[in-house]
């Protein structure tokens, strides 16, 4: 089965389930509402997941807000949608600068009752991975420098240009409000890349909570 939830579904359950027994469902899953968060409740985070600390970036509210907003006038894309969603992971070629594989919260499948996965039908047992590749999910319409140029680097260093030299780049959104199941994509991200592309890749971890806040509130 697959699960159709994308953060407005989310923000929606919340609303609709709040004094409902659903809402220990969501509890079980992990989702929270959002709220902001502070450097140190990025870097505790990134400790117990064994982040490299040069890897470990936010993003910057205003200016990921502004790209969200231009990508949608220029397109009217649903592409622009997927990402605002809570956990979401981008590979990049750095031969071509572009997208080869793309997924998100919204096409994981049910792993079991609890968590998402996002290998449920084998799509993490090949490089890169299988359906993620198809191109429905290959995303061209946000480029590397334009995400690049939305990440503040923990601790707070300001912007930061990415420049390590390696053959891919992976992006890797997650979020607070829905943690147990960031750390299952985290979790599948690093065991298919060290599987498959072992001492070829940078894997950039990016907090989206202050901007799902900042979102939130600025409609």
């Amino acid at each position: 089965m697959k699960l159709n939830i994308n953060f407005s579904h989310i923000i929606l359950i919340l609303s609709i389930f709040f004094c409902s027994c659903g809402r220990i469902y969501l509890k079980s899953i992990g989702v929270k509402s959002p709220s902001e968060v502070n450097q140190l409740q990025q870097t505790s985070f990134s400790k117990k997941m064994n982040f490299n600390e040069e890897v470990i970036f936010e993003l910057d509210s205003v200016k990921y807000n502004q790209l969200i907003k231009r990508k949608h006038n220029d397109s009217n894309s649903w592409w622009v949608q997927n990402h605002v969603q809570p956990v979401q992971v981008i590979y990049f070629d750095n031969e071509t600068n572009k997208s080869i594989a793309s997924y998100f919260n919204c096409i994981a499948g049910s792993s079991n009752f609890f968590n998402f996965s996002w290998n449920e039908n084998g799509e993490l047992n090949y490089f890169p991975p299988l359906t993620y590749t198809d191109t429905r999910w290959i995303d061209t319409i946000f480029s590397k420098s334009e995400i690049e140029n939305c990440l503040i680097q923990i601790p707070n260093q300001g912007s930061r240009k990415i420049t390590y030299p390696k053959k891919y780049d992976i992006f890797l959104f997650y979020s607070f409000a829905i943690e147990k199941q960031s750390v299952n994509l985290i979790n599948e991200v690093n065991t298919h890349i060290n599987r498959f592309i072992p001492n070829q890749y940078n894997l950039f971890f990016i907090n989206m909570d202050n901007y799902l806040f900042y979102a939130t509130r600025n409609k």
